[in-house]
């Protein structure tokens, strides 16, 4: 027979598969054994048994039974001798107030109104009439040429004829006897003039001219009729 020479590296290789196969089955039955202790763990659980405690009882002695006083109901009084007597029902029509709970209730007294007394109005008397301005009188025409006064006093001239008109009747409210008289100058067209007289003294005319002058500030002129 003809015998097969190993070398040595065939022999390093049959050592070195020999080593890595031998790791292997080491690692397996490490994994295996792990694998091993932790289904073990989490299945089997010991299992705690808590004993019941038992409560100790008191005993509570029994009270003894009181027996039930009778009571004895107190016979009714007798009514007052001397009183008149009268019932419950015969009470109520002398006005008084029956007992609370008799089922029985009076209506409620009304209160009284309360009136209140409202005082008469008062009328105020009438007011006066008012009495009238005094009006003052009137401006007088020209005086009719009767031979008694020869002179006249002018005092304004005026373009219209109301303010000739309303002068006349300011110095006759005075007391003066003023007038407006109408004067046509031609030219210088018509004219409103305002006289006052006349006076037949020359005393009196210049008394009166000096009145008008002092007291209402007019220009006063004398002129002959």
């Amino acid at each position: 027979m003809v015998r097969q020479v190993v070398t040595r590296s065939q022999r390093r290789m049959e050592k070195k598969q020999a080593l890595i196969v031998l790791v292997l089955v080491l690692a397996v039955a490490l994994a295996s054994f792990s694998l091993g202790v932790m289904v073990g763990r989490g299945g089997s659980q010991p299992v705690v048994t808590v004993e019941p405690v038992a409560t100790p009882r008191i005993a509570v002695p029994a009270e003894p039974l009181i027996p039930a006083a009778t009571e004895v109901a107190d016979p009714l009084p007798s009514p007052p001798e001397g009183g008149d007597g009268l019932t419950f029902y015969e009470a109520l029509p002398r006005g008084e107030q029956p007992p609370m709970g008799s089922g029985i209730n009076l209506p409620p007294e009304e209160a009284p109104v309360a009136t209140v007394d409202t005082p008469a109005l008062r009328v105020a008397p009438p007011l006066p009439a008012p009495q009238p301005l005094p009006q003052p009188a009137p401006s007088r025409s020209r005086p009719e040429d009767d031979g008694e006064g020869a002179y006249l006093v002018q005092v304004a001239s005026f373009r219209q004829a109301a303010d000739a008109a309303s002068l006349a009747e300011r110095l006759a409210f005075k007391k003066y006897p003023a007038y407006a008289q109408e004067v046509d100058l031609g030219a210088k067209g018509v004219w409103h003039r305002v006289f006052v007289g006349p006076y037949s003294g020359n005393e009196e005319v210049t008394r009166i001219v000096q009145r008008l002058q002092t007291e209402d500030k007019l220009t006063a002129l004398i002129r002959k009729r």
